[in-house]
């Protein structure tokens, strides 16, 4: 279901997304290596509110057009291929951080900031998020061509 734009409503909410999570990304990369940790707790609760934000106001759209069919059978089957690869990239950044942390050097890099590794962890999980975004965006183009 195409809107006045020309986009899908699934397209436009991934755009948003994606921009948003690279923005985030940038700034969580920017505040762990001031290694300040009251400065990185503050920004990771403000991630996590942020990309919640972005679920409950889809979860609105949702309710406000109960009645209209907002996706269709190739907008769920998109979303399905986006799912797959943002679990893929999810559980590769989590085998590489367990990679690092086998490695003494990396370990103690890794552990020697109050909130590096949580927020290592937190950026993996929005680098993820940021694939399945992608992957729809793409998958979604490739169907207008």
């Amino acid at each position: 279901m195409r809107g006045i734009d020309g986009y899908s409503f699934g397209e436009r909410y991934s755009r948003r997304l994606l921009y948003g999570n690279v923005g985030l990304s940038v700034f969580l990369i920017a505040n762990l290596c001031s290694q300040n940790p009251a400065k990185i707790a503050v920004y990771a609760v403000v991630i996590v509110l942020c990309l919640q934000l972005s679920m409950r106001k889809r979860n609105m759209e949702y309710e406000r057009r109960r009645n209209e069919a907002i996706e269709d059978e190739r907008d769920l089957q998109i979303q399905l291929r986006a799912s797959h690869w943002a679990r893929v990239a999810l559980a590769t950044g989590t085998v590489v951080i367990a990679v690092a942390l086998s490695i003494s050097a990396l370990k103690e890099r890794l552990l020697s900031g109050e909130l590096l590794l949580s927020g290592v962890l937190l950026l993996v999980v929005i680098v993820a998020n940021g694939v399945g975004h992608a992957v729809v965006m793409t998958l979604h183009k490739k169907d207008r061509a």
